[in-house]
């Protein structure tokens, strides 16, 4: 099987960083590198007309000159990248392709919005549905700058496969490893319990060499900023549990969407198991 990384892309600069970054990340680890540009036009009725057809693709033609062009602007060439252009709903195209057996990461730019606490649909949509492995980030980022990974984690139910995209990132970047764990009232641990259960973490997934930080805060998400606060990283990661349509929305997604909007820190989200429809 070819492993992909796949890339949406808007046009924008935060797509720009996300792509550059993609292209690295795939060099590295002998992976294709897919572009995935939607047009999202409106459900009108009219819209499925034969006549409105020859502009649908018109407008698609000309969406994948302009891909085309920002590409070989960035990196000379189309050498190692395929480029697909698609109509319909941002956000079904991307989960959609993210199904793709072959896709083992998405790396997504997103934007700062206005509206605070208000993360943009697409961005949630992916976040919470999207299977594999989702970068998400905001400013430029180059392998050579991630030196410190915090890995958030509560030690448990973590699929031995949900974890092998972050240990790739950290083998092709030697970054230095944190482990945190945020001691919540509904998740009390002594120092002595979560030394074991770290240890016992690391050994199945292979993570050696890790430090442990260990914060006392009210919830998750507090606990997770306030550490962001006390010392540098270059890039966090954080498990998501798979939803389905009988589930709602838990802490852990939340706290990826409240990270995202909180800090401008690179965030890796890696779930494996989902039904999106």
């Amino acid at each position: 099987m070819n492993s992909k990384i796949l890339v949406p892309y808007d046009f924008s600069q935060e797509a720009k960083y996300s792509l550059k970054l993609g292209k690295e990340v795939a060099a590295r680890l002998g992976y294709k590198l897919k572009v995935l540009h939607c047009l999202d036009f409106p459900e009108y009725p009219y819209l499925g007309s034969d006549r409105i057809k020859p502009l649908e693709k018109t407008l698609i033609d000309e969406g994948a000159s302009a891909l085309i062009d920002d590409i070989t602007k960035m990196f000379g060439s189309m050498e190692g990248l395929e480029v697909d252009i698609v109509s319909g709903s941002a956000s079904s195209n991307i989960l959609n392709t993210t199904f793709d057996k072959e896709v083992s990461y998405t790396f997504m730019g997103y934007k700062n919005r206005q509206i605070p606490n208000h993360i943009g649909s697409t961005t949630r949509d992916i976040l919470r549905f999207a299977k594999g492995s989702v970068m998400s980030l905001k400013k430029e980022v180059s392998l050579e700058s991630i030196k410190h990974i915090l890995i958030v984690t509560d030690f448990f139910n973590t699929a031995v496969k949900a974890i092998e995209n972050l240990k790739l990132i950290q083998r092709i970047t030697k970054a230095k490893l944190t482990f945190v764990y945020v001691n919540t009232r509904e998740s009390w641990l002594t120092t002595k319990e979560t030394k074991r259960s770290m240890k016992d973490f690391t050994e199945i997934h292979g993570l050696h060499e890790a430090n442990l930080e260990i914060v006392n805060d009210d919830t998750i998400v507090s606990g997770v900023l306030n550490g962001l606060l006390t010392s540098s990283y270059d890039l966090i990661a954080l498990k998501l549990n798979g939803l389905s349509d009988a589930k709602k929305v838990n802490d852990l997604h939340l706290m990826g969407e409240v990270l995202l909007e909180s800090t401008d820190i690179p965030i890796l989200t890696y779930v494996h198991e989902n039904n999106y429809r």
